[in-house]
């Protein structure tokens, strides 16, 4: 089964509302009906890129300190319902801010100049056994990155914050 994270842009009042609800998150995460507009346009994911745009980003497979971690590691549990792997996780509006300031000091080019595939095996990247660094990887991860930057700097110019997760 693939691991996929999933990303959601709320207002912060949309977000208090879950945090005082929380078993509430898998009706706002998975509506009756598929999302569309502006709507759709709050809802993103990065496939099986998850992993690899984290270690991208902070050079460790782990959880790291700095808003750079909150890309794709960071955030709070919202409840303990389980939404696919694990809990839901929030970002705050201040956080997202700080997250997508990060992200757009670090365009696709001078990421994918960090690419260490033998350290990613080793640190046991999700789907770095199956990375190389050739045109055709280059375009799935940057399929995937670019859209993520353009939504955290999205979300922070409207003060929103994020969810996400694991699914």
């Amino acid at each position: 089964m693939s691991m996929m994270t999933y990303y959601v842009r709320l207002p912060k009042a949309e977000l208090d509302r879950l945090l005082k609800d929380p078993k509430s998150i898998h009706d706002f995460l998975h509506p009756d009906e598929e999302p569309k507009g502006h709507d759709a346009e709050r809802r993103i994911d990065v496939e099986k890129t998850w992993d690899i745009i984290h270690f991208l980003l902070t050079g460790s497979a782990a959880a790291v300190e700095g808003p750079l971690n909150n890309v794709v590691r960071g955030g709070r549990e919202i409840g303990d319902e389980d939404v696919g792997y694990g809990p839901a996780r929030y970002l705050t509006p201040e956080e997202v801010a700080k997250a997508a300031t990060a992200l757009s000091q670090i365009p696709f080019e001078k990421l994918w100049k960090r690419l260490d595939i033998k350290a990613m095996k080793k640190a046991d990247v999700y789907m770095s056994e199956s990375l190389r660094d050739d045109e055709w990887h280059r375009g799935w991860v940057k399929r995937y990155y670019e859209p993520l930057r353009k939504f955290f700097g999205e979300a922070a110019a409207a003060h929103e914050a994020v969810i996400l997760y694991l699914g």
